[in-house]
């Protein structure tokens, strides 16, 4: 009778870890949509960098040739 006690005691504890792990699954699969959703939005934010970084780049490469132009003045005059 007392091994059957802890038997059913141990079904019940395994069972609780089941359940513990059914819903952490539950989870993954509730958040799988939202993950899908930023896996697509990469590509565009990573374009979006690109794009960004080159105008980053034309802009500071505007500004050295305005403070040359404007060095190579102040020396003619």
């Amino acid at each position: 009778m007392k091994k059957l006690e802890i038997d059913i005691d141990n079904l019940n504890k395994e069972k609780l870890q089941l359940k513990d792990l059914v819903k952490k699954y539950e989870e993954w699969v509730a958040e799988s949509p939202s993950r899908e959703l930023n896996g697509r939005r990469l590509p565009r934010i990573w374009t979006l960098k690109k794009h960004y970084d080159f105008l980053v780049g034309q802009d500071l490469e505007a500004d050295s040739v305005v403070h040359l132009e404007q060095k190579q003045k102040g020396s003619q005059f």
